[in-house]
């Protein structure tokens, strides 16, 4: 009987227990929150279903180009290993060249149809020196490929395809528009692979001081998503599916994807490549001057005032379309129409990206004073351009004179003797140079004998004892102003 009452009461506690616990969990589940809301995530949805759909629409006009092109190979007689020439005859003798066929793959973009032809943009480095293109589209469809030209200072080229089919071309959007932080997809063919999708962001904008292997006239898109070898050509595209860059290059010690890629903007990707299609060639801007970025030193060097940045003309172009506009050596470019100069490869890409002829605002500082000049470009050729740099090395000779021994140049006053020595004209004021050394300074900076030194700095050079004066002043550099005949230049020491 006992043992029946305390296992009543212990059945009794234990249901008490029992509801308590259910109570206190049904009192939870009013206020509960699910683990994962979808309304919480819908962004992400959304995010999802817009990279379903660029796969899904855009990725069809993205094509795999294969390239053939032939290599010359030196072969030399196998025997020459082991025993050599001992009689150093015809050391050539026994070379022989083979013709190799050498194939290599990237990426493009089919962006234009008229008629019966389709056009695809990639990089001119896919195609250059090809013999042979091939097109493969939708990674089932080939078809063989035409060049029609290429700008290597752009990167960009064009490919024609004759075809009946129909094909799909890419939605080209505004790089213009362009953020950092905008999600971004790469498509292309890394190491061949088809259509290869990646995701990232835009990680900067307006990359200019990126190298490159030759005269670069555009700034560049950076994005961290994934661009390896194969994806060169092939698009940039936002997340509404628009193509906003060419994928062209990418930093990297090991060959692969490090996070660091470049994209051309599409803007002036289309651009060249609409000049490619409609004129066959691509013909760029000419100013003709050669320039320096300056530094806040270089401007409280030269005195100049009211300034913080901008481009210092250090020489004109004879006949050049900045001569002919009036800019001259000491001149200060601050903006080019409504842009102003920052990097030093501003300069180059804004007028490289003009057509010739196009009429060109410049504001300038001139003997610290602003003022604005009108040019019109000419044709830009492989010899002359707007170059930041200097021209070539000058010959040079001992004559007697003021020993500048810092910059390893002799220096003398302007009188009847220097001028007949040196065919000087009455105007040239200052003092000449007499004498340049080997590897000095004046030498490295391409100085020669007649060159009269007008100027330094902010401060008239009148003789020689004004030049030893302002040198011995205590600067890392000097900007010596130069006048060579009629030219004038800068050179910085």
């Amino acid at each position: 009987m006992l043992d029946f009452f305390k296992k009543s009461i212990i059945f009794f506690y234990l249901m008490i227990f029992l509801f308590s616990c259910s109570a206190a969990k049904n009192g939870e589940n009013k206020n509960a929150q699910p683990i994962i809301n979808p309304d919480q995530y819908k962004g992400l949805s959304d995010l999802q279903d817009s990279i379903h759909s660029i796969a899904k629409n855009q990725a069809a006009s993205v094509v795999l180009i294969s390239t053939e092109k032939t290599v010359v190979q030196n072969l030399t007689d196998p025997f020459d290993f082991f025993f050599g020439n001992p009689f150093n005859q015809n050391p050539r003798r026994n070379q022989q060249q083979q013709k190799l066929k050498e194939t290599a793959l990237g990426s493009g973009l089919i962006f234009e149809n008229r008629n019966d032809k389709y056009y695809v943009m990639t990089n001119n480095h896919v195609i250059a020196n090809a013999d042979s293109i091939q097109i493969k589209v939708d990674q089932n469809k080939s078809y063989k490929g035409k060049l029609l030209g290429a700008d290597p200072n752009i990167d960009i080229a064009v490919v024609e395809i004759t075809t009946k089919d129909k094909l799909p071309t890419a939605k080209m959007g505004d790089s213009t528009k362009v953020q950092v932080g905008d999600f971004v997809v790469a498509v292309g063919n890394p190491f061949g692979l088809s259509g290869t999708f990646t995701f990232g962001i835009v990680s900067a904008i307006g990359r200019r001081n990126v190298q490159t292997d030759n005269v670069s006239l555009t700034d560049f898109i950076q994005t961290d998503a994934s661009i390896n070898p194969g994806n060169s050509g092939g698009p940039l595209i936002n997340i509404q599916g628009e193509v906003i860059g060419i994928n062209t290059l990418i930093y990297s010690q090991s060959g692969g994807s490090i996070g660091i890629g470049f994209a051309i903007p599409v803007n002036i990707a289309k651009n060249t490549a609409y000049k490619i299609i409609d004129k066959g060639a691509v013909e760029h801007g000419y100013l003709g001057i050669y320039y320096k970025e300056l530094t806040k030193d270089d401007i409280n060097t030269l005195g100049l005032k009211n300034i913080e940045e901008g481009m210092l003309v250090t020489q004109v172009a004879k006949n050049s379309p900045a001569e002919k506009a009036g800019l001259k050596s000491g001149d200060v470019i601050i903006k080019v129409d409504d842009n102003r100069l920052t990097n030093s490869n501003d300069l180059a890409i804004i007028i490289g990206n003009k057509d010739p002829g196009t009429k060109v605002t410049f504001t300038i500082l001139s003997n610290n004073k602003t003022e604005q000049k009108v040019v019109t470009l000419g044709k830009r050729t492989e010899k002359s351009f707007t170059q930041n740099q200097q021209p070539g090395p000058q010959d040079n000779n001992d004559n007697n004179g003021t020993y500048l021994e810092k910059y390893g140049m002799k220096i003398a006053a302007i009188n009847a003797d220097t001028r007949r020595q040196f065919n000087l004209s009455n105007e040239d004021q200052g003092a000449v140079i007499t004498g340049i050394y080997d590897n000095s300074p004046a030498q490295a900076n391409q100085l020669q004998e007649g060159d009269v030194i007008y100027k330094i700095n902010d401060q008239t050079v009148r003789n020689p004892d004004d030049i030893v004066k302002i040198t011995k002043e205590d600067r890392d550099k000097n900007y010596f102003f130069i006048k060579r005949n009629n030219m004038q230049f800068i050179v910085v020491m």
